[in-house]
């Protein structure tokens, strides 16, 4: 269990999570860009690819709004130490307190989008962030293998 006022719930769940959920947020931005605006001709941007980038989209922007609902609605766990958690905070400056009554159902489909993201992996593009580093280190053992 992470303690609640402890350094891995601030820098870890806190802080580290924020800023790789902005992290790709930028990431996603340049990839919606480039494939939807942009469009160079030698990119193709077919179905699949779209919903890959919307789908992350969904998720890391689901968890940003979830966030912000959980500090506005002062749930307990989101409302202290909230500098740690800037993107959340500055949505919460937007959002009623009222939000927090729709916390519950807003976990709940943050989990099963998040739940279906990971699901989908085997099946799109994003099955590359899997499959080449196994392959990376296979090629590179069975080099070894070779040289012996």
């Amino acid at each position: 269990m992470i303690d609640e006022g402890g350094w891995a719930k601030l820098w870890v769940r806190d802080f580290g999570f924020e800023l790789a959920g902005a992290m790709m947020l930028v990431g996603l931005t340049i990839a919606a860009v480039r494939r939807f605006i942009l469009r160079p001709r030698i990119v193709r941007t077919e179905l699949p690819d779209a919903a890959s980038i919307l789908f992350l989209l969904a998720v890391v922007l689901g968890g940003f709004i979830l966030e912000g609902m959980g500090i506005a609605g002062g749930i307990p766990g989101h409302t202290q130490d909230i500098e740690y958690s800037f993107l959340g905070y500055a949505i919460s400056l937007v959002l009623p307190a009222s939000s927090g009554d729709w916390y519950d159902a807003a976990w709940l489909i943050h989990g099963i989008m998040s739940a279906l993201l990971i699901a989908y992996i085997p099946f799109s593009k994003l099955f590359h962030m899997i499959a080449t580093p196994i392959v990376i280190e296979l090629e590179g053992m069975m080099s070894k293998e070779v040289r012996r």
